[in-house]
C-alpha cells in the first residue's frame, strides 16, 4: 500500500521537483512555494537512495547524501532550508544557510516583469544565493546524476 499517491519512484519525484520549480517560476517570490521547493528536491536523495541505493553502492541514506552534498553545493543549502521548513530550527548540525530573505524589486510585476528585479535570496559564510539559481543548479545536477546512474 503506498501514501504517496502516484509517486512510485526516484524519476517520480524528481518529476515531482520539477513541478513544483515550474510552479515557482510564475510566482518566484512566493516563500511557501520556494520551501516546497527545497523539501522536494532534498527528497529526492531519499527516494534514490529508497529505489536505486543497493545498486548504486549505498547501505545508508547519510552516505548518499553525503555524497551528493560534497558533488552539489547547492542540494547542501536545499537540505539546510528544507531542515529549517520542517523543524523551524536546525539543531541536530550546524547549517550552511545562515539567513534568508525576499528582496523586492522597484516595481512591481503589473508595470513589468522585465523591470522587476525581487527575487529569494539567502546567506552562507561563501555570500549570498539567489534562490532561484540555486534550484536551477540542483536540478541540472539530479538530471546529471540520474543520467549517469540509469536511474528512472
Amino acid at each position: 500500500m503506498s501514501l504517496t499517491f502516484d509517486m512510485q519512484s526516484a524519476g517520480d519525484c524528481l518529476q515531482d521537483f520539477k513541478n513544483k520549480i515550474d510552479q515557482f517560476s510564475n510566482d518566484d517570490l512566493n516563500t511557501s512555494l520556494a520551501m516546497d521547493c527545497a523539501v522536494a528536491g532534498w527528497t529526492v536523495a531519499d527516494w534514490i537512495f529508497k529505489c536505486d541505493g543497493q545498486r548504486l553502492g549505498f547501505n545508508k541514506l547519510r552516505s548518499l547524501q553525503d555524497e551528493i552534498r560534497l558533488q552539489c553545493q547547492s542540494l547542501s543549502h536545499l537540505q539546510d532550508i528544507a531542515n529549517a521548513r520542517k523543524h523551524r530550527e536546525i539543531e541536530i548540525y550546524i547549517p550552511t544557510v545562515k539567513s534568508s530573505e525576499v528582496r523586492r524589486g522597484a516595481f512591481g510585476r503589473g508595470f513589468s516583469r522585465g523591470f522587476d528585479i525581487g527575487c529569494l535570496v539567502y546567506n552562507t559564510d561563501a555570500g549570498e544565493f539567489n534562490f532561484w539559481s540555486t534550484l536551477q543548479s540542483a536540478l541540472d545536477y539530479y538530471e546529471e546524476y540520474f543520467d549517469r546512474n540509469e536511474i528512472t
